[in-house]
């Protein structure tokens, strides 16, 4: 088996699947590389937790709230968008004038926190309509939802809940009617019948979830 692998950059041999023991070579760097064995992913990972929304003009926002319980205990700890780092994500961010109309924008973040709170998101995307719908990776340590990027009251909607026992919801749901609901296949009829989550026009197994979020 052949375990000697050419990358082009760092980030190209990061994220490469490996046979070990594995030497990897990276030509940008012309750096060398020998794992004895695979490392120990980071927990939890920042590519798990993820949102796609599309902007529906030039110049639209991106505004993702970084509140927390205090300034040392942030809810995200890391916060990229389309694979590019948001800086100083310990504050509150709002990236002014970064989409170009009809593109999607995939923003991945380290999520610290339980809840669902208003900080999470006020709109993605399109700013100010937020009238494109988006998908949303709700994980499985959440166990409480106080608010959902506005995009998922849009028409055509996913949510993609992890949790196996449907979190509490704390605000009014009208207007989940328009977004689809993907949960744990066996827990299908407890999402139906828990309030709040009933809203939604359609509450599915993940296994037949088909988007862009890593389930």
């Amino acid at each position: 088996m052949n375990n000697l692998k050419r990358f082009n950059t760092e980030a190209e041999y990061q994220q490469a699947s490996l046979n070990y023991p594995a030497v990897s070579w990276v030509t940008a760097t012309d750096n060398v590389h020998f794992d004895k064995s695979a490392p120990t992913p980071p927990t939890p990972t920042n590519d798990k937790v993820m949102l796609l929304t599309t902007a529906q003009d030039d110049g639209d926002d991106v505004v993702l709230y970084n509140g927390g319980l205090s300034p040392a205990e942030p809810y995200f700890i890391s916060i990229t968008v389309n694979d590019e780092s948001v800086p100083s994500p310990n504050s509150t961010n709002t990236l002014s004038d970064v989409c170009v109309g009809g593109e999607p924008y995939l923003i991945k973040y380290e999520l610290t926190s339980t809840i669902i709170d208003y900080w999470f998101a006020g709109d993605l995307g399109a700013y100010g309509s937020a009238t494109q719908p988006g998908e949303v990776l709700i994980p499985s340590q959440i166990t409480e939802v106080r608010h959902f990027p506005s995009n998922v009251y849009t028409n055509g909607a996913k949510v993609v809940c992890e949790v196996t026992t449907p979190p509490n919801i704390e605000f009014v749901t009208s207007g989940l009617e328009n977004a689809i609901l993907y949960v744990p296949d066996a827990s299908v009829n407890a999402y139906m019948e828990a309030s709040g989550w009933s809203s939604f026009a359609q509450i599915l197994p993940i296994s037949e979830y088909q988007g862009n979020l890593p389930v």
